[in-house]
């Protein structure tokens, strides 16, 4: 997943147009080859061609015996795109999965350049009063610097996520789909969540900016540049 929600102050910089091409990048993304490893650990490994420009992935997916899953990915953008809004993968899960718990930056949402405020700590709440509901619908409810998450139901089973990489993850759910997100213009708009939240696992997130809402860009810094190679890892297990 490259995209997400525009903020106010994404569309004071058209970039809701300007980054268009990363909208459904993710979602329309072709595998090109298919390789696996049988065993006690099997292993799953894609190749993908992602239609921004001459962006190219890896995905990896390794099995254990326990019921726990690592993943690991590569992403190389390439060629004449834009910068990325985000860089990780996104999961829909029935709404039943109404509690996130985590051990990162909190208690409040957090961004690579809106984390002062926050400490890190163990936190949790529900995926609805965490999402918050600004006056124009927009991306909210991320954390920065997350060690571990669990997704659960009210607290109980669910799914652990654990940063497997040298550097903490960002995690967030959103209460409604993305589009209808995206699409909102009150927050009267969103009523109906299709009986499911939707979990991002992410590597990074582009910054809020915010120098002013009517053009400038996050700083520099805070960009996540069309070139090089981003890798990141992350594993899945059962909330026992």
């Amino acid at each position: 997943n490259f995209w997400r929600p525009p903020t106010n102050n994404d569309e004071g910089a058209q970039l809701q147009r300007k980054l268009v091409l990363w909208r459904d990048a993710g979602r329309n993304a072709v595998a090109k080859s298919l390789q696996i490893e049988k065993g006690d650990r099997p292993k799953l490994t894609v190749d993908l061609d992602v239609p921004a420009g001459d962006t190219t992935a890896t995905i990896s997916y390794l099995f254990e015996g326990d019921g726990k899953m690592r993943v690991d990915v590569a992403v190389t953008p390439n060629g004449d795109a834009p910068i990325l809004p985000r860089l990780g993968m996104q999961m829909p899960l029935t709404d039943a999965h109404n509690t996130l718990e985590w051990f990162g930056r909190g208690p409040h949402e957090t961004y690579v350049d809106r984390k002062r405020g926050a400490w890190i700590g163990r936190f949790q709440g529900t995926v609805d009063e965490l999402f918050y509901r600004y006056t124009d619908p927009q991306e909210a409810g991320n954390h920065t610097e997350v060690r571990w998450a669990i997704i659960s139901k009210g607290g109980q089973g669910g799914v652990r996520i654990a940063s497997a990489g040298t550097e903490p993850l960002q995690v967030g759910a959103y209460p409604f789909d993305p589009s209808d997100i995206e699409m909102a213009r009150h927050p009267v708009d969103l009523r109906n969540n299709y009986g499911r939240v939707w979990l991002n696992i992410d590597s990074m997130q582009m910054g809020l900016g915010g120098t002013n809402s009517w053009g400038q860009m996050p700083l520099h810094k805070y960009q996540i540049a069309p070139k090089g190679r981003y890798r990141y890892s992350f594993i899945l297990k059962p909330n026992l």
